[in-house]
């Protein structure tokens, strides 16, 4: 109970933390092209000829809420805290999971059955059990170089510029099921922290080119 607070607390934090960052980089792009010295510099990475852009910006990074908030962590505290009987605690904890990951089943169903399993928690001879499978690999953060012309008094010069670049990774394994005993379960994913991890380089992009 105490994690699971302390879990909303830190995210309500880290939300602020990124709003301000993301103040900051849009008043510096702003002064930046209001200044006559430094208008038409871009700041988009889109514009980088040579950058890999296909591996920020595709489907599963697009579809995310945003880089920093885990939809599984919502949906356990949401499952703590109705372990306690805590509905009022519990549904917010859900609502966010399903905010952040709607096609997620059993977030949906999680909250749709939350009174009725706190109403019958004394009759129930059995108690809920959730399993959590963490697979694959941690995204890995590379140099990626690019080499391009600039005009440096007067005279063309070819300059090396360095960026930041998540590999690409195809080795994910993804169990259809899991048995326990005589009961079968089929897990769903929830979250993807590659995608995050490529979300979030996304947003801090602009900071990289300025």
């Amino acid at each position: 109970m105490v994690e699971a607070k302390k879990m909303a607390q830190r995210e309500k934090v880290i939300e602020e933390l990124i709003q301000n960052q993301v103040a900051a980089v849009t008043k510096t792009e702003r002064d930046q092209q209001s200044n006559p010295n430094t208008q038409g510099v871009t700041s988009s990475i889109e514009n980088i000829n040579g950058y890999p852009v296909n591996l920020l910006d595709n489907e599963e990074t697009r579809s995310l809420k945003n880089a920093y908030q885990h939809p599984g962590a919502y949906y356990l505290s949401g499952f703590i805290h109705e372990s306690q009987g805590e509905v009022s605690l519990a549904a917010p904890g859900y609502r966010l999971a399903i905010e952040l990951r709607p096609q997620v089943n059993f977030f949906k169903t999680s909250i749709a059955k939350l009174d009725a399993n706190i109403a019958n928690q004394s009759k129930k001879s059995f108690a809920d059990t959730l399993t959590v499978i963490d697979t694959g690999y941690m995204p890995k953060i590379i140099p990626y170089h690019i080499s391009q012309p600039f005009n440096v008094s007067g005279n063309p010069k070819l300059v090396t510029l360095t960026f930041p670049v998540i590999e690409k990774s195809t080795e994910r394994f993804g169990p259809s099921l899991i048995q326990l005993g005589d009961r079968v379960a089929n897990p769903e994913l929830v979250a993807h922290i590659d995608s995050m991890a490529r979300n979030n380089l996304r947003d801090e992009m602009p900071a990289y080119t300025f």
